[in-house]
């Protein structure tokens, strides 16, 4: 997964295009890797799709950032308008190795 983030706020928080960066706030944290976008204003960042979790660094994705409040219309997820901070993750974190079920997946989405 990757995190779009205005280059000046890259040079000011001290990371590099590339490096695995964590999204954290009071609701979790995930972790992206860090890609620089002139086209998003500053203290902006953009997460583009959603990775499955148990494909994700850490085993975890986006959708822990955000919160269960639904939009004024149509009752949708709100996949917006979620503040995070951004930091170097804490230790060296490999992606995720955790075993799933691909038959019961599979089985799963046929129904």
């Amino acid at each position: 997964p990757r995190l779009l983030v205005n280059p000046l706020d890259c040079r000011e928080l001290g990371l590099s295009p590339g490096e695995m960066v964590e999204a954290y706030n009071h609701r979790g944290s995930c972790l992206f890797y860090l890609e620089e976008s002139h086209d998003l204003p500053r203290g902006l960042v953009a997460a583009p799709g959603v990775w499955w979790a148990y494909l994700s660094p850490g085993g975890r994705n986006v959708n822990c950032l955000m919160g269960d409040d639904l939009t004024d219309l149509g009752e949708g997820s709100t996949f917006y308008d979620h503040r995070v901070n951004l930091r170097s993750p804490k230790q060296d974190i490999q992606p995720s190795t955790s075993k799933i079920d691909h038959v019961y997946l599979t089985e799963l989405f046929q129904q």
